[in-house]
């Protein structure tokens, strides 16, 4: 989705509205465990959700250990 200069900021939101969800990385001071698994699952699937309503989605994780 290239985006015009010429469009107004207001108008381009109207037509690709934004959604972006965000999860704090597991500190690597214990291990993994299903608790993980099952909080990640939520927003993963919001994600997806909100992208199949057709807006761009961000949802940045990053393991940082």
């Amino acid at each position: 989705m290239p985006e015009d200069a010429s469009v107004a900021p207001a108008e381009l939101h109207d037509k690709y509205p934004k959604w972006m969800g965000t999860f704090p990385y597991p500190y690597m001071n214990g291990v993994l465990h299903l608790g993980h698994a099952f909080s990640l699952s939520k927003i993963e699937f919001a994600a997806g959700w909100e992208r199949l309503q057709g807006k761009r989605a961000l949802f940045p994780f990053g393991f940082h250990v």
